[in-house]
């Protein structure tokens, strides 16, 4: 119950609850407070990281753009002078420009080059170490107007343009081409050049992207298929607004981080758009990633918690096993002075508030011995007094008794003188003889009236030293006061007879 707790208990008690509280509250303290500042540094790495990956992407992009950008103005002003092999050195000496660049082709409108054909196409591109030179596009079966690369080209306005990736069958690579229209010297448009880009190169450009080890990058074409991501099989396949992706709430919000669900758990996602392609490159941090370090040290605060609560009631236990068993030994020694025994000493050593209230013990043990001392002093004091007075009283008592004699003496010998007045006159010699006797009988009653006053005397002697021990014990001093004011009334009485006998004297 807790009306028998002992000092241990309370102050373990006591004692967990508040390591545990105070534990807690730092724990979540902490949690939060880190929390805050681990998205911050996400929100800041997010920023960092896509805004350096979209500076290289575009950089990448840009170089390969000016490549297309150097054929459309070379072939507006030379295109019909040309011929096929030199376009087809120019292009070659064109892709060796650029790293990325897979392959560059020359593509006509219908007879702009020869009256005679309507598909004119000279394409070259990179095999290993090696340029390849193909006409194989110019087949009518090809149809190479029917191509997105082609009629966004034609449609352009004059500035280069992107198509969406695409699988290329004559190369076995997946692809993507910026176009770019040349026209002649009228100013009309008479074919489009084009520059086409491995996408393996981009894709391993963006998912090899440090992102400090959580997370990872993926670039998305305006209709949402997936150009580059980790898993690979993704690629051209699969599309980010599909159901078992991000779905259909995955829309470009550019330099915003937003939390979204993707393969069964909570995604933070942040988004830009690649100026030059409209493309949009997206980094995507799964949160349980990003709160592991997190979820580790609230673990660790937790333990940390429990091991400081555990070594404090170890070290709360042992001390107040010591204090108990002092406070213990005070309680041992103070139910043995409740039972009579003052003999009782402690020997607690201690500099502290126990070993103050263990020296106070032994000096109340030592003042208590030494009242009761002083009372016994008193007692045997006050029991002699008491012997005293009594042996006084029963003096006092023996005299009033003999005073009490003579008056019935006297008073039967008054009775008998005025039963005999008749008789006076004629017994003169038997009253004279009778005065004579009485006269003695008042000399005896005034020695024993002597006496009877010393005795008073010696009895308030008595009493003035009744008086003083009865300053130490009430009690008794109460008892003899009633004895003496009782001594008092009868020496009053012995006083009142005497004034009697003394008026029958003078008769």
């Amino acid at each position: 119950m807790k009306g028998n707790m002992t000092l241990r208990k309370k102050m373990l008690a006591i004692f967990i609850p508040l390591v545990l509280i105070s534990g807690a509250t730092i724990s979540v303290v902490s949690y939060f407070i880190t929390k805050d500042d681990l998205e911050a540094a996400l929100e800041e790495n997010m920023t960092t990281t896509s805004a350096e990956l979209t500076e290289a992407t575009e950089r990448r992009l840009v170089g390969h753009e000016r490549i297309v950008d150097n054929l459309s103005a070379l072939l507006s002003s030379q295109a019909t002078n040309l011929e096929k092999e030199e376009m087809g050195d120019v292009l070659e000496n064109t892709i060796w420009n650029n790293e990325d660049t897979l392959g560059a082709g020359v593509w006509f409108e219908p007879y702009e080059y020869d009256e005679d054909e309507e598909y004119i196409g000279p394409y070259v591109y990179k095999d290993g170490e090696e340029s390849i030179y193909t006409e194989t596009y110019e087949d009518p079966d090809y149809d190479y107007r029917s191509w997105d690369w082609y009629t966004i080209g034609m449609e352009s306005d004059g500035e280069t343009v992107w198509t969406e990736p695409y699988y290329d069958e004559e190369m076995g690579h997946t692809m993507f081409t910026a176009s770019a229209p040349f026209m002649n010297d009228a100013g009309e448009t008479i074919g489009v050049v084009t520059s086409g880009v491995d996408l393996t190169t981009l894709q391993n450009h963006i998912i090899e992207s440090d992102m400090n080890g959580s997370g990872y990058a993926f670039l998305t074409a305006d209709s949402g298929q997936y150009i580059a991501h980790p898993n690979r099989d993704k690629v051209m396949t699969a599309n980010v607004s599909d159901e078992d992706e991000f779905g259909e709430s995955f829309a470009n919000k550019e330099e915003e981080i937003r939390t979204m669900s993707y393969d069964g758990q909570d995604h933070l996602v942040y988004q830009q758009t690649l100026p030059t392609t409209g493309w949009t490159l997206s980094l995507a941090v799964p949160e349980s990633e990003l709160y592991a370090p997190l979820n580790k040290l609230l673990t660790q605060l937790i333990i940390y918690t429990i091991v400081i609560a555990g070594i404090g009631s170890i070290i709360i236990f042992i001390f107040s096993g010591r204090l108990t068993r002092h406070i213990n030994t005070l309680k041992e020694k103070m139910g043995q002075v409740s039972e009579g025994d003052l003999t009782v000493n402690t020997s607690i050593n201690s500099n502290d508030e126990i070993g103050v209230l263990g020296s106070q013990f032994n000096k109340m043990t030592q003042d208590m011995n030494e009242l009761l001392q002083s009372m016994g002093t008193t007692v045997f004091q006050l029991r002699d007094s008491s012997e005293q007075l009594s042996a006084t009283s029963e003096e006092t008592t023996a005299s009033s008794q003999d005073i009490n004699k003579a008056i019935r003496d006297v008073a039967e010998s008054a009775t008998s003188m005025s039963g005999q007045t008749e008789e006076t006159n004629n017994a003169a010699a038997d009253l004279a003889s009778s005065i004579e006797n009485i006269t003695t009988k008042v000399g005896t009653m005034n020695d024993m009236s002597d006496k009877q006053e010393a005795d008073h005397k010696d009895g308030m002697t008595q009493m003035d030293n009744l008086q003083i021990a009865s300053e130490t014990a009430s009690t008794q001093t109460e008892k003899a006061s009633s004895t003496v004011n009782e001594l008092s009334s009868h020496v009053q009485n012995i006083e009142t007879v005497l004034a009697n006998i003394e008026g029958i004297s003078e008769q």
